[in-house]
């Protein structure tokens, strides 16, 4: 439809004005159409969210107002089950201490609960009576797009500060908790729902890439020959036209030169361009998609679900997929964590065949001989397992349970629970890290038998696809746990750079670590994964998977999906660990990032670190 200006001049083109201009309007009033339909679409959509109803502390009573009436500073009250309308700082909630549970599906697909806890200065707040004369002022970092990160202080006096645990995000939806009430930090765009949200980009498959590629090629053979055939009729013009006394007239007419000619020609080559294919490959997907929707094929029972084809412009890419990623954990496996064995005192408990953790020789051990070397470092590990950890218990028709953020710290908590180290509440004593991969590497001297030992047990763990966990522990005296907690609390109060200046001080007292055990996790597969990854290999697909885990983990993991799988590559040397330290209770983790490349001929585990 280029030429459409062109055939427009009477006296340039061959064809009728109306035959080409009617089907270009439709087309375009077509288009205007649907453009017009998806911006009422998005409006509508925009005027429900921000009319939803939420309650504002104002004139010193809860009213009811629409999420477009918020602004910074409002005290909010967001009931269960609702979203949260705007970044909120946690003040107060109907739990104890001030705990309460999002669902945060909505931000990053995640439907397992995470806890977030107020600070304990604001955690009283829960009536109205204490709320109405509450008065602080917040600082905060500048709005930004990285969701797991968040610095302020909450001046109460003297700089209280609060972080991530305490940030309640927009899109959020509070669960299991009656009520929350909540300082609105960001609003509208500048909240990191909307400072991550992204116009979708225009997806186009390989057909269409090759088919513009022609189109535009073809455009270029069309304008050559327009100027080939226009030279000809210039110089037929030349050489015949004098003697051509019928049509003498146009020798003096200026609209048979070589430019009007160029145009001619033009328009009467412009079926050369296959504009209908276009209009052909929409439809045929169209068509595509709606048998991909309603493919029994591809329908999953337990979820009443078929497939969804989200958008019909990339059908033929799934005939040209060579590469398949996929994250191990509640992908490939069921995200469903069981404690299984343990390493304690140069000793292995438990087994492999039962689903739960059933030796009683680990907690007969320790009975028989609590004050030994070995007793008490059962003794220390099943404690750091009731108690290093994000746990919330709750007690229900005087049944205890535990509410977790991570299945590995429920798996934890419920192994020692099994074996008479119930957790109850929260009573941190002394610093206690954890996490087997920088564990050693911060051991003591004059351990390295226990080290030796306990490598032995680990690898015997990966080997059945256990994700793995080292305990150590360290008494820390009065004097230097008061010098050491006045740096840390300076640090923690910065708003700009508060994890670099925290993972400094914390580097201060991990040291002169004593190694007590290690644990075994087992995180079984989803139904059918061998069969499936044989499948896209028979189809000549390249598997790759990104997990955490240990080496030997992951190649043992390999192993369970059938492949045979070969090493090609060194662990790189491990630098930046994330370190996360809490108050006397300190997690420090490096998540070793491992691409295990499964195929049927050869496979190649590379690593790297995060």
């Amino acid at each position: 439809m280029n030429e459409l200006p062109f055939q427009q001049i009477p006296d340039v083109s061959p064809t009728g004005r109306y035959t080409t201009a009617v089907p270009f309007m439709l087309i375009l009033a077509v288009s205007a159409l649907k453009e017009i339909f998806e911006d009422i679409k998005r409006r509508r959509a925009d005027h429900k969210v921000n009319s939803f109803p939420t309650l504002i502390l104002e004139d010193n009573i809860w009213q009811h107002k629409s999420w477009r009436e918020i602004r910074v500073g409002d005290l909010v009250r967001v009931d269960n089950d609702h979203l949260f309308p705007a970044d909120l700082l946690l003040l107060s909630s109907s739990e104890p201490q001030g705990m309460c549970y999002i669902e945060t599906s909505n931000l990053d697909g995640e439907t397992n609960l995470k806890i977030k806890q107020s600070l304990p200065d604001t955690a009283p707040l829960t009536t109205l009576e204490k709320l109405v004369p509450f008065q602080a002022d917040i600082e905060c970092e500048l709005p930004s797009r990285h969701v797991n990160e968040f610095s302020g202080n909450v001046i109460l006096g003297q700089p209280v500060p609060f972080g991530i645990d305490q940030l309640l995000l927009r899109g959020a939806r509070l669960k299991n908790t009656s009520w929350v009430v909540g300082a609105v930090i960001y609003t509208g765009h500048d909240s990191k729902l909307m400072m991550n949200s992204k116009t979708a980009p225009l997806k186009s498959g390989t057909v269409d890439q090759k088919t513009n590629t022609r189109i535009v090629f073809l455009f270029f053979v069309l304008v050559a020959l327009a100027f080939i055939s226009a030279a000809g009729a210039e110089f037929w013009r030349k050489e015949n036209l004098p003697n051509a006394w019928y049509i003498s007239f146009l020798q003096h007419d200026g609209r048979a030169s070589f430019p009007w000619h160029v145009l001619t020609f033009f328009i009467l080559y412009n079926n050369l361009i296959p504009i209908s294919l276009q209009v052909t490959l929409e439809i045929v997907r169209f068509f595509q998609a709606s048998y991909i929707n309603v493919d029994l094929e591809m329908y999953d029972s337990n979820s009443d679900s078929c497939a969804v084809a989200r958008t019909s412009n990339l059908n033929e890419e799934l005939g040209l997929v060579k590469f398949v990623m996929s994250d191990k954990t509640g992908t490939l496996t069921r995200n469903v964590m069981k404690f299984k064995r343990v390493s304690v005192g140069g000793k292995i408990f438990g087994d492999n065949e039962t689903d739960d953790f059933t030796d009683e020789e680990l907690i007969e051990e320790y009975r028989s001989a609590p004050k030994s070397q070995n007793g008490m470092d059962i003794k220390e590990l099943l404690t750091m397992m009731a108690v290093c950890h994000t746990v919330v218990p709750e007690e229900k028709d005087g049944k205890l349970s535990y509410q977790c953020s991570s299945p590995d710290e429920g798996a934890l908590v419920r192994g020692a629970a099994s074996q008479g180290f119930v957790f109850h509440t929260r009573q941190p004593q002394k610093v206690v890290l954890s996490v087997d991969t920088v564990i050693m590497e911060r051991l003591a001297k004059g351990s390295e038998d226990a080290i030796e030992i306990c490598h032995e047990h680990l690898e015997e763990f990966a080997s059945y696809g256990y994700r793995t966990l080292c305990f150590a522990t360290r008494d820390i005296g009065e004097d230097e746990y008061k010098e050491w907690s006045k740096a840390y609390r300076a640090a923690g109060i910065l708003i700009t750079g508060r994890q670099q200046a925290l993972a400094y001080e914390a580097e201060k007292i991990e040291v002169n670590l004593r190694l007590v055990g290690a644990t075994a996790i087992e995180d079984k597969l989803q139904e059918f994964v061998p069969e499936t990854i044989q499948a896209l290999m028979a189809a000549d697909m390249r598997v790759w998977m990104l997990t955490g885990d240990k080496r030997e983990t992951a190649i043992n993991i390999g192993v369970f999906f059938k492949a045979y799988c070969s090493l090609a590559g060194a662990l790189a040397s491990i630098f930046s660990p994330l370190l996360k330290f809490e108050m006397c209770i300190g997690a420090f983790s490096v998540h070793i990032f491992v691409i295990l490349f499964v195929r049927e001929s050869a496979s190649y585990l590379s690593t790297g670190c995060t």
